[in-house]
């Protein structure tokens, strides 16, 4: 039985004494956002990867709370970025795990927005890579029954779950109307 029924969790641990093996007594959780609907692992997250800057991007789906990638105070429906090359032993009570990247779009707001999100309105990311020519990031998000998405993503960007889904956005931008008509 998991130690964790009901949340996504971000852990760092330590190599135990087989070098493909982790040591689970060492588990610092980083995040840790509970689920909206317990018990039901549905959109939970995705890919972990470190980017080509060494910082974490971990794929957070909205856990079929689709109100929750639109809302900046819910990690939720997002790709977050953090540092996580900090001390991994904290010389004090309290201190920081890891660090917030100057450059996150959320980083010195002053609005409650969670300053790990990089960006937004994602429903279920489960895959995510750099372009080797451009570098630009590459996320793949999970439509609800008729889109599938592939997202050049930018920081701060908002990719629209739940208010659009797939082409209807695009549609939308290129001012080309109603798919329908």
């Amino acid at each position: 039985e998991s130690k964790y029924p009901t949340h996504n969790i971000v852990s760092r641990m330590r190599v135990s004494a087989d070098p493909d093996v982790a040591d689970y007594n060492s588990e610092q959780v980083l995040i840790d956002v509970p689920q909206f609907d317990p018990g039901n692992a549905y959109h939970c997250g995705g890919q972990l990867a470190f980017g080509n800057d060494k910082n974490l991007y971990i794929a957070m789906g909205d856990n079929r709370n689709s109100a929750s990638a639109q809302n900046l105070s819910d990690l939720q429906g997002s790709i977050l970025r953090i540092n996580v090359h900090v001390d991994p032993e904290p010389v004090a009570f309290g201190a920081p795990l890891y660090q917030i990247p100057p450059g996150n779009p959320f980083a010195n707001n002053t609005s409650g927005y969670l300053p790990e999100i990089y960006a937004y309105g994602f429903r279920s990311p489960i895959r995510m890579t750099w372009d080797p020519v451009s570098g630009a990031l590459i996320v793949n998000d999970i439509g609800l029954s008729s889109w599938e998405e592939v997202n050049i993503v930018t920081k701060g960007a908002n990719y629209g779950w739940a208010e659009r889904e797939g082409p209807e956005q695009v549609w939308e931008e290129l001012g080309r109307g109603d798919l329908n008509g």
